[in-house]
């Protein structure tokens, strides 16, 4: 089975969506699986390593752009633009996958799984979402947008786009679960 991770960070970055993925791409390609993951070269935080090894059978794609820790919210909105456009252009241009696991760093990531299936239009792709975060909520919580606002509704709109063309959905708590659900 062909499997493609997407996520910004990954191993031996320190952030935790980078742990998770790489213990996913680990496992799967321990039993087999041809895994490939599309990261940045982007830092959690300064203290990250900027490499490492990385398991057998495991193909890292390192896409570049922004590289040490973004710093502040329009350097975080920076490194998010630029891996979504430099990974979009990477998942185009890789064969047909069977499954396309999208963690959510950067917020929305799993565009990217739609796009691998538009450009591959034969199907087949399974695209799984992995969540760790619910946009618009947490950004509506943290004060970053206003709760009801035109910003949170858009936001809204397009998570519940993405959340239907998941055929999976994978949710860290069932509270997680109940917001995705509503």
């Amino acid at each position: 089975m062909r499997i493609t991770i997407v996520n910004q960070y990954y191993a031996p970055d320190l952030s935790p969506t980078a742990r998770l993925a790489a213990s996913l791409a680990g496992h799967r390609a321990a039993l087999g699986d041809e895994v490939t993951v599309v990261a940045s070269s982007a830092r959690y935080t300064q203290h990250s390593p900027a490499s490492g090894e990385c398991p057998a059978g495991v193909t890292v794609h390192r896409v570049g752009g922004p590289s040490g820790c973004a710093e502040g919210v329009l350097g975080r909105l920076r490194q998010y633009a630029s891996f979504f456009l430099r990974a979009a252009w990477r998942l185009a241009r890789l064969r047909r996958q069977d499954v396309i696991v999208c963690l959510t760093t950067p917020p929305l990531v799993a565009w990217l799984g739609v796009l691998h299936r538009l450009t591959h239009p034969s199907g087949g792709t399974r695209l799984v979402q992995w969540n760790m975060d619910c946009y618009p909520e947490i950004l509506e919580v943290t004060g970053l947008i206003r709760r009801g606002g035109l910003r949170a509704r858009l936001l809204r709109a397009v998570s519940r786009w993405l959340y239907r063309r998941a055929d999976e959905i994978v949710c860290l708590d069932d509270a997680m679960r109940e917001i995705i659900a509503r």
